[in-house]
This record gives structure tokens, sequence and C-alpha cells, in this order.
């Protein structure tokens, strides 16, 4: 089970990338900012994270993670991103 940090950390992000899409609804022009460059911060490691480590992660633990990309991604087809 040492893959399971992987999943640690993607929810780790989405966490992150929840609580700052929250504080982006009521943040100013100055602070918004500062949190848009925060998400795209988090995003980018996010892919990265995709690209770089995905093909490596157990069989179990890959297919509960495409599983849950696969219910997300109904979530995308608005154009939003989180």
């Amino acid at each position: 089970m040492a893959h399971t940090y992987l999943l640690d950390i993607y929810q780790l992000i989405d966490r992150r990338l929840k609580a700052v899409m929250d504080l982006l609804e009521k943040a100013d022009d100055q602070h918004r900012r500062n949190l848009e460059g925060k998400a795209a911060a988090l995003l980018d490691f996010k892919d990265f994270l995709h690209v770089t480590f995905d093909e490596k992660l157990p069989r179990r633990i890959y297919c509960r993670l495409q599983n849950k990309r696969e219910r997300d991604s109904a979530f995308d087809k608005g154009g939003i991103r989180y």
C-alpha cells in the first residue's frame, strides 16, 4: 500500500482547490488575483502528478482513481474545471 500516498495528495489538492474556489467567489480584485494564482498552481501540480505517476499505481488503486475521475468529469462538462 505504498502508493496510497498519491491518493492522499490528490485528496489534499482537491480540498485546497475547493477552499480556494469558495474564497474566490467572495474575494475583492486584489485578493482574487492571488487566489487565481493559487488555483493555477494547484491545478498544474495535479496535472503533473497525473502525467508522471498514474501509470505506476497498482491496478486496484488506479481503477479506483480512474472511477473517481470519470464521476468528476461529468461535472466538468460545463467548462468548469475544479
